[in-house]
């Protein structure tokens, strides 16, 4: 069973003023989001993002101050976001650094 459908399945009692008894079967999670709850926004996150032998950057291009920065060798599930982390200050500006590099070299828009 699909996560999706998993979540109809649990939505489907719920009955609140204004909600539709039965949530009917989505194709996406932002169709599910739509139709639960109206108000939410489901938002790209287009990034762009680089890494080395140790390192992770992922910059969103459209989320300000949602940057990540994660060490692979001290934390290869990626649990822990260093990003304001200030023994990786140095860290973060050489990724900055590649990443622009990067994207200079595809043609891309540099952050």
């Amino acid at each position: 069973m699909s996560l999706a459908k998993a979540v109809i399945i649990i939505l489907q009692p719920l009955t609140l003023t204004g909600w539709p008894a039965r949530v009917p079967t989505l194709k996406t999670h932002s169709q599910l989001l739509r139709c639960v709850h109206p108000v939410v926004r489901v938002f790209s996150r287009a990034h762009k993002a680089v890494r080395n032998d140790r390192y992770k950057y992922i910059h969103y291009v459209d989320l300000a101050q949602a940057d990540e920065l994660y060490d692979l060798q001290e934390d290869p599930y990626e649990l822990k976001n260093r990003i304001s982390d200030a023994a990786y200050a140095e860290t973060l500006v050489q990724m900055k650094a590649l990443l622009n590099e990067r994207l200079k070299e595809t043609g891309a828009q540099p952050i």
